[in-house]
C-alpha cells in the first residue's frame, strides 16, 4: 500500500490574497501534506504514487462551522425536521452521520462544527474519527442546544420530543450547572441561544441576562460558547 502521493504540477491557492501560487507539487504522505514545493524541484521517492496534476487548482479545506450532521441523508425519502427528530430512532441518525460527514470530504469541506442532538449520537461519531476508526471530516461537537425556558431551543421543538432538564437554564446558577454537563461529557462547544429566533412566528425578545451567558461560556474550560 502506498503511503506517499505526490500531486505534480498544480495551482495552489493558499487561502489568502486573490492570486494563486503557479506550478507547485504537494507531497501528501499518511494522510497529511508533508511538503509544498514548485514543480520543477520535486520528484517522487520510491514507493510514491504521481499524479499529473496540470490544470487543477487546490485550496486549504473549507470549514462549515454550523452542521447538524446526524440529519437525514437519504435524498430519495426526505422527512420535515421536526418529524425526523421526534420519530426516528437515535440509532438510525447516528448512521445518517458517515454518510453527511463523507459527502462534506467529498464536497472539499475538511472541518464541521456540529450542532448535535440528544440521542444522535454526535460525540461519539466524532470520537470514532479521531481514533481513525472511521474516515470522515474533523468533528468539533455541541451535544445539545441549551435555551431558556421559552427560548428558541424550547419554544419551538416538537411535542413528540419532550425537553429535558438539562436542556433548559435560568439563571446564573442554571447557567453553569447545564454547561458543565456536556463539557464532562466530551463537548467541544456549548451551543446557547439567546432569543427565540427573530425571524421565527410567535418570536419573543427575550433572552438570558447578560452576566448569564457570560458564566455560561467561562464555565467549561477549553471549550466555547456560541
Amino acid at each position: 500500500m502506498l503511503s506517499a502521493i505526490l500531486l505534480h504540477d498544480l495551482d495552489l491557492w493558499p487561502g489568502q490574497g486573490p492570486d494563486p501560487l503557479r506550478g507547485v507539487s504537494i507531497l501528501m504522505r499518511d494522510g497529511r501534506i508533508a511538503a509544498v514545493t514548485p514543480a520543477a524541484e520535486a520528484a517522487p521517492t520510491p514507493g510514491c504514487r504521481m499524479v499529473a496534476a496540470h490544470g487543477a487548482t487546490a485550496i486549504p479545506g473549507l470549514a462549515d462551522v454550523h452542521v447538524h450532521l446526524t440529519t437525514n441523508s437519504d435524498l430519495a425519502q426526505t422527512v420535515d425536521n421536526a418529524t425526523y427528530r421526534a420519530l426516528v430512532p437515535g440509532g438510525e441518525k447516528l448512521l445518517h452521520g458517515p454518510r453527511n460527514g463523507w459527502r462534506g470530504l467529498a464536497a472539499g469541506v475538511t472541518p464541521l462544527r456540529v450542532m448535535g442532538h440528544r440521542d444522535g449520537g454526535d460525540l461519539e461519531l466524532a470520537g470514532f474519527i479521531r481514533r481513525g476508526l472511521l474516515p470522515g471530516p474533523r468533528l468539533s461537537v455541541a451535544p445539545w442546544v441549551i435555551s431558556m425556558t421559552a427560548g428558541r431551543g424550547d419554544l419551538f421543538y416538537p411535542n413528540a420530543w419532550p425537553r429535558q432538564p438539562l436542556d433548559v437554564a435560568d439563571g446564573i446558577d442554571d447557567c453553569r450547572r447545564v454547561v458543565r454537563t456536556p463539557r464532562k461529557l466530551g463537548a467541544d462547544f456549548i451551543k446557547f441561544t439567546a432569543s427565540a429566533g427573530l425571524r421565527r412566528p410567535g418570536t419573543r425578545r427575550t433572552g438570558p441576562t447578560i452576566r448569564s451567558r457570560r458564566c455560561a461560556s467561562s464555565s467549561p474550560r477549553r471549550a466555547t460558547a456560541t
